[in-house]
């Protein structure tokens, strides 16, 4: 089980953050049409104008959009914990290239790594300064989850969190 997905992102970004996103919301980013929505500059067509700007809002609302522009360079789930939270080896990232490449390790789907998901992988390893020696475009992605996941563990130096997450009241 496994799930790979490269395609071509169409914005310019404003910023290189790492947003830390709960599984759920994470979940809703391989749908096709928010996928769709992500890569697209402008709104796709099969899409109609009200689910475009219903998707946009909701991915501004996470903090993946600033302006028109990513806000990101990688976005990482986590799942909450009795008294914390723990990340899950899952990315979504957008090279300096602008290729586009989610990997979600869990997720029920094909684990195939196609001509696309090798230039954006090969891309990502640039980015990230990282050698991996191993077999297959598999074993290179989990590699290379694992290996965010210990450099946001390691390095993260401050969450910001909005303010409402302190005023509203849980049920």
């Amino acid at each position: 089980m496994c799930l790979v997905i490269a395609g071509e992102a169409k914005r310019s970004r404003v910023s290189e953050d790492v947003i830390l996103l709960e599984r759920e919301d994470f979940d809703r980013l391989k749908d096709g049409n928010y996928l769709k929505v992500l890569m697209a500059r402008d709104k796709p067509e099969e899409i109609s104008r009200s689910y475009h700007y219903y998707i946009m809002n909701r991915l501004k609302s996470l903090g993946l959009f600033f302006e028109g522009s990513y806000s990101f360079y990688a976005v990482v789930p986590f799942v909450r914990k009795e008294a914390g939270m723990a990340l899950e080896r899952a990315f979504l990232v957008i090279t300096k290239t602008k290729k586009l490449l989610l990997y979600d390790e869990e997720a029920p789907g094909e684990c195939s790594c196609d001509e696309r998901c090798v230039d954006a992988l090969n891309d990502l390893l640039d980015d990230l300064n990282l050698r991996v020696k191993r077999e297959t475009p598999r074993e290179v992605l989990q590699a290379v989850a694992q290996e965010i996941v210990q450099r946001i563990s390691e390095n993260g130096a401050f969450m910001r969190l909005p303010g409402e997450v302190l005023w509203t009241h849980r049920s």
